[in-house]
């Protein structure tokens, strides 16, 4: 079993001594040692890690006992992990915070620890609504499409800063800046044309109609990119209550209503054309 042996050039991390897991420490069976980036060191069963994964953990190392075999995760995140490796009650992981969980989803996805994958994917899907570019990012690495594109229409209101820290360069972020676009390009150049028809088509400007533009993008800056999705659609253009001060008509309606009923069409027709965040990743691929 390795142990500190001395600092020279090592990293301060490096130089500390090794500790042995409490919960972890059997040397009962066929053992592999497996030591933390803090320098804890795991004895798991060679027969638990084959039951329950497929991944590195499955492999065949030297010879039990003959060698550690050092992880780049954390003893706190080694120490949850385990646990899903053996029978009994497993972590629900219902309490801790989203920072802790996206640690541990990725290392089980890494290690490919079965039990471990199904228990963070239900608790991600939990997560997506308040943590929607974190749980993007581990659903585009990982393949879960149906979650990605579920969870993406949560993040537009992000600025490309933080979407660009979460999601990092790449395709991923590339899509995503993509499809933000696309979707905020309904309130300029996709409905520009109906939003500025000030005088109805006629030579009198309606003011009626400047109030009901005002009132929208009033609604809009308030909730910023959270009307972009085909329910927001109807409650941003709820302003039927100033149509009828309209002094021009479009048959049995005033002009303002029609007009407003034209816009609103027109934006809800542009979002359910717009495709799913996947579609948008795969095109610059």
């Amino acid at each position: 079993m390795a142990s500190f042996q001395g600092c020279g050039d090592a990293t301060e991390t490096d130089c500390l001594p090794d500790r042995q897991s409490e919960k972890f420490s059997s040397t009962a069976g066929e053992i592999f040692i497996f030591r933390s980036s803090d320098r804890v060191l795991f004895n798991i069963h060679r027969v638990n890690l084959r039951a329950v994964t497929d991944g590195p953990f499955a492999e065949d190392f030297v010879s039990p006992f003959a060698e550690i075999v050092d992880l780049t995760e954390g003893s706190d995140i080694l120490d949850v992990l385990f646990q899903f490796v053996y029978s009994g009650d497993l972590p629900t992981l219902d309490s801790i915070d989203h920072k802790r969980l996206c640690a541990i989803a990725e290392a089980a996805e890494k290690y490919r620890v079965a039990p471990a994958r199904v228990v963070c994917h239900i608790r991600m899907e939990l997560i997506y609504s308040s943590h929607p570019l974190e749980v993007i990012a581990y659903a585009y690495k990982h393949g879960y499409t149906e979650l990605l594109d579920r969870t993406a229409p949560l993040s537009k209101e992000f600025s490309a800063s933080k979407a660009l820290n979460a999601l990092g360069v790449g395709l991923l972020y590339i899509g995503w800046t993509t499809y933000k676009d696309a979707w905020a390009q309904i309130m300029t150049t996709g409905t520009y044309d109906i939003r500025m028809r000030l005088s109805h088509g006629t030579a009198v400007k309606c003011e009626t109609w400047t109030s009901i533009v005002c009132e929208v993008e009033r609604t809009l800056d308030v909730h910023r990119f959270k009307w972009l999705n085909s329910t927001f659609v109807s409650v941003l253009f709820q302003q039927a209550e100033l149509t009828a001060a309209c002094q021009q008509r479009t048959g049995d309606q005033t002009s303002c209503e029609a007009q407003l009923r034209e816009w609103k069409t027109a934006a809800q027709r542009q979002a359910d054309a717009i495709p799913p965040l996947s579609k948008f990743i795969s095109s610059v691929q």
